[in-house]
């Protein structure tokens, strides 16, 4: 099942972090986004990364990103990375990439610094009044995009269960509306 998959690449991922983490001392935590933050997880499916570290990035930082990352690689796995410093997300305008946005909502930790994770989640979900009209107006024009590449329907012989009108696409875009409101 997607859930076994999932557990199954939690552990991969925290075994190889754990060699990894000989390369720093500086306070980090991985988390997983997205799809595979949900737990919903194919065989084929992207592995989703979060990695943040409490202070700038320096050479041992990047040792340690390229340690982690460079296994799952060697394993053919098609790995979304993001790399980031903790001070990157206050007062960030992430509504500019709304797909970012949507794979924060499934932010869920797999190893690291718990309080730094408490730490990105607190930036994270906290919103001003205006974030959610703005990441609407960000949002809505994409869903119409991408419905108009299936010509506005969602009856299609081969149904596009990710992407087509009513597809996975659209539960993620409201379930992303529903977390800014």
């Amino acid at each position: 099942t997607q859930a076994t998959y999932a557990a199954a690449m939690d552990d991969l991922v925290r075994k190889i972090t754990e060699r990894a983490a000989v390369e720093t001392e500086e306070p980090w935590v991985v988390a997983a986004l997205g799809g595979y933050g949900r737990r919903t997880l194919c065989l084929h499916s992207d592995v989703d990364l979060l990695i943040v570290f409490d202070r700038p990035i320096g050479p041992s930082e990047e040792r340690f990103v390229n340690a982690l990352l460079q296994p799952l690689w060697d394993l053919k796995l098609t790995v979304g990375q993001h790399v980031r410093e903790l001070s990157e997300f206050e007062g960030a305008d992430d509504d500019q990439n709304p797909e970012f946005l949507m794979a924060l909502c499934d932010l869920r930790l797999l190893t690291g610094d718990v309080r730094l994770f408490d730490e990105v989640c607190a930036v994270v979900h906290r919103g001003d009044a205006g974030r959610s009209d703005r990441l609407t107006a960000t949002l809505l024009p994409l869903v119409e995009e991408r419905y108009a590449e299936f010509n506005d329907t969602v009856y299609q012989l081969e149904p596009d269960v990710k992407k087509a009108p009513g597809g996975l696409r659209d539960i993620s875009a409201i379930r992303l509306l529903q977390w800014v409101s």
